[in-house]
C-alpha cells in the first residue's frame, strides 16, 4: 500500500457501531474495556476510521493483488528488530533473540516489555525494559501497577518474534500488508475503509470450516450485513464491485479491497488486504498477538511506531 502525502498522527478519531453492537475507540481517549471493544460515552454512534492514510475515491485507481508471502520459518539465526517512531521519543530500538539492547530490565530472556512506568518487583527487578511516551493520567495507575502495555517476544523454536497486547486499557491498530490468519472461536476486528468488519471461523461437521462476517457501516440508515462461508467457497472478494462474493456499498471501499483465502496447512481462512487505497487495519486487543513480519506501522491508541526485520 501507498500512504498519501498527508498521511496524519493526529488523524487518529473513533470508530462506532450502532448502539447494540461492538464499538473501537481510538483518538486520544484510553480503551476501557478488559475482555471486549465496548461502546464510549458522549458520542453519536458516528463511524469514523482510525487510518494510516486519508480516504478517497478510488474509481480511477487500478488495484492489483499482491501476491501472498510466505510465512515460514525465518533461516536468519541472526534476525534483530528496529523500532521507531513518536512512541520511542523519536529514538532508535534494536531487539535481538536475547531482548532489547541496553534494556532497564536487562534479563536477556527474549522478552522485552514496553510500559509506562518504571516501577520494580519485590527483588529490586523493573518490570519494563523500556518506558514508552504516552501521557497516561491516571496517577494511581502508575504507581500501583507493573504498566506492562505491550511485550515483544523470540521464539527459538519458529525463530521469530510476535506483538503482545498485555493491557486492556489500549488497543494497537496495526495496518495489514501482509496475510492474517484466524484462529477458532474468536472474533477479529478489521476496518476496510470506514467499515467495521468482524470475523470469526469454526470448525463444522465434514472436517470444513466456516467463517461468519458482519459487516458494520458508518451510515446508520445502512443495516448490516451478515455472511456465512465454507472453506470451499474461497476465495471470498470484497470490495465495491458488484460481483464481489461481499459487495459493499460505501466509498470508502475500494473496487477490489481484500480477499479472504483458507490454508489447507494450517487449517485457516487468511484475511489478505488487496493494495486497497484506505487500506486495512487490524485492531489488537489485550491478549491479541500477531507475528511480525518484514515492515510493520503501528498505532498504540493514537500514538504511532514502526517494527522492522533487519539482518
Amino acid at each position: 500500500m501507498e500512504y498519501s502525502n498527508n498521511e496524519t498522527e493526529n488523524n487518529m478519531t473513533k470508530v462506532f457501531s450502532s448502539s447494540n453492537t461492538t464499538s473501537i475507540l481510538g483518538g486520544s481517549l484510553i480503551v476501557p474495556n478488559t475482555t471486549k471493544i465496548q461502546k464510549t460515552k458522549n458520542q453519536n454512534n458516528n463511524f469514523s476510521q482510525i487510518s494510516f492514510s486519508n480516504f478517497e475515491n478510488d474509481d480511477n485507481v487500478e488495484t492489483v493483488e499482491n501476491s501472498i508471502l510466505n510465512i515460514g520459518k525465518n533461516n536468519n539465526l541472526n534476525l534483530k528488530l528496529r523500532l521507531t517512531g513518536e512512541l520511542f521519543f523519536g529514538n532508535e530500538l534494536i531487539i535481538t533473540p536475547n531482548g532489547l539492547i541496553n534494556s532497564v530490565r536487562n534479563h536477556n530472556d527474549g522478552q522485552t516489555f514496553f510500559g509506562i512506568n518504571n516501577s520494580k518487583d519485590y527483588t529490586g527487578t523493573y518490570y519494563n525494559d523500556y518506558i514508552i511516551n504516552y501521557p497516561f493520567e491516571n496517577e494511581e495507575y502508575i504507581s500501583n501497577h507493573t504498566g506492562r502495555i505491550f511485550d515483544i517476544s523470540y521464539s527459538k523454536k519458529t525463530n521469530d518474534y510476535s506483538l503482545y497486547l498485555m493491557n486492556s486499557n489500549f488497543c494497537i491498530y496495526y495496518e495489514i500488508n501482509n496475510k492474517i490468519y484466524f484462529k477458532n472461536e474468536k472474533e477479529y476486528y478489521i476496518l476496510i475503509g470506514k467499515i467495521l468488519m468482524t470475523i470469526s471461523q469454526k470448525d463444522c461437521p465434514n472436517k470444513q470450516k466456516i467463517i461468519n462476517i458482519k459487516i458494520e457501516f458508518e451510515d446508520e440508515s445502512k443495516k448490516e450485513q451478515l455472511f456465512e462461508f465454507k472453506n470451499t467457497d474461497v476465495p471470498i472478494d470484497i470490495g465495491r464491485n458488484k460481483e464481489n462474493k461481499i459487495f459493499i456499498d460505501d466509498i470508502s471501499i475500494s473496487k477490489k479491497h481484500g480477499v479472504i483465502l483458507y490454508s489447507e496447512s494450517q487449517k485457516s481462512f487468511i484475511y489478505k488486504d488487496k493494495r486497497s487505497t484506505n487500506g486495512s487495519t487490524l485492531i489488537m486487543k489485550d491478549d491479541d498477538s500477531i507475528k511480525i513480519k518484514g515492515e510493520m506501522k503501528c498505532k498504540l491508541n493514537d500514538i504511532m511506531f514502526n517494527i522492522m526485520e533487519i539482518p
